[in-house]
């Protein structure tokens, strides 16, 4: 949903990539998307540029009663998020609020902006219910995040960062 001009093929193909270096050394995270794009652009002349566009976001501010979180108490960043059936756990320690965001944008599928203004970083907790099912008391996203952090989203119109695809075409065999 942040990518614009991508032809419907691209929808239903799938491939199967075996890819490999010409360096002996092996690809760290920071270069693995370096690596990929340059095979993209290789085997699928695939030409992109980054914009953006506007439409619907969710802005992370700062709910009536104030924010209840902790300073960080932890020597070591932290950021998981388990699902155990529909209840989802997100720990987190030392961790910035416009990370939080990211993370929030992650669980939602759209765009969240961090308007909290909150410095620093912080250790936390967060259990909600995803879908609503089950005997679980745990409350949706929106609550949880209202009730045990003193955040809130509140839903707006924003800049939504995307990919626009200049070029893409199937790849020929091997």
């Amino acid at each position: 949903n942040q990518m614009i001009g991508v032809p419907s093929w691209t929808d239903t193909a799938s491939y199967d990539i075996d890819g490999k270096t010409v360096s002996t050394e092996p690809v760290t995270q920071e270069r693995k998307s370096d690596v990929m794009m340059a095979l993209l652009e290789e085997r699928f002349s695939f030409k992109v540029h980054r914009g953006t566009r506007e439409g619907p976001v969710y802005r992370l501010e700062i709910a009536k009663g104030g924010p209840r979180l902790a300073a960080n108490g932890t020597s070591g960043r932290l950021m998981s998020t388990n699902a155990n059936g529909p209840i989802v756990t997100m720990k987190a320690a030392r961790i910035s609020m416009p990370s939080l965001a990211i993370s929030l944008r992650r669980q939602l599928g759209r765009t969240v902006e961090d308007h909290t203004q909150l410095e620093g970083e912080f250790d936390f907790e967060l259990v909600w219910n995803r879908d609503g099912t089950g005997d679980s008391t745990a409350p949706s996203l929106f609550t949880a995040l209202q009730e045990q952090l003193g955040l809130r989203l509140r839903a707006a119109t924003g800049k939504i960062p995307t990919i626009v695809v200049d070029h893409i075409e199937r790849p020929a065999g091997n």
